[in-house]
């Protein structure tokens, strides 16, 4: 049995405007990268899409390039799928960022819900519960939320 494979990403707003802020993916042997992003300029052309919590000083100081994003995460995950919590608008914000450069992902991105067998609108409550039973705490949701997926995938016997 191969080790699930997960990912989440956070964004400035919580719908379909907002961009890509952070992403966290974990490997095969369990380890996990977690980036925050410098955003596109094209991004930035409507303000309306940043909520005040984004701190877009801290993305430009220790963000990492789109396109070194995504070619990292197409090397990493080639060929593998990727399972994501599936909530809000995930795909959009995935789509938006290798769309910036064209690239399609080397990997194929599905919703936890179809790994674990369960309704999708349970899967919040489930990773939050992990969070909390683990106190997995990072100043990254996206970190945290890969890290509780690890835990839920070692509960259920699938790592």
């Amino acid at each position: 049995m191969s080790t699930p494979i997960f990912a989440d990403i956070e964004a400035s707003m919580n719908d379909a405007s907002g961009f890509p802020t952070a992403i966290c993916w974990s490997l095969a042997n369990g380890e996990i990268k977690s980036v925050l992003i410098i955003p596109e300029d094209e991004w930035l052309e409507d303000e309306e899409n940043i909520e005040p919590h984004v701190n877009m000083r801290e993305l430009y100081n220790h963000g990492v390039p789109v396109l070194d994003i995504i070619r990292e995460m197409n090397e990493d995950l080639d060929g593998k799928t990727v399972y994501m919590p599936g909530h809000y608008f995930e795909n959009e914000w995935l789509e938006k960022l290798f769309a910036a450069y064209n690239i399609d992902p080397s990997f194929e991105p599905l919703p936890l819900a179809e790994l674990l067998n369960i309704d999708q609108e349970d899967v919040p409550g489930q990773i939050n519960q992990i969070k909390l039973d683990y106190a997995l705490d990072s100043p990254h949701e996206s970190e945290s939320n890969v890290l509780a997926m690890l835990y839920i995938a070692r509960e259920m016997g699938l790592i």
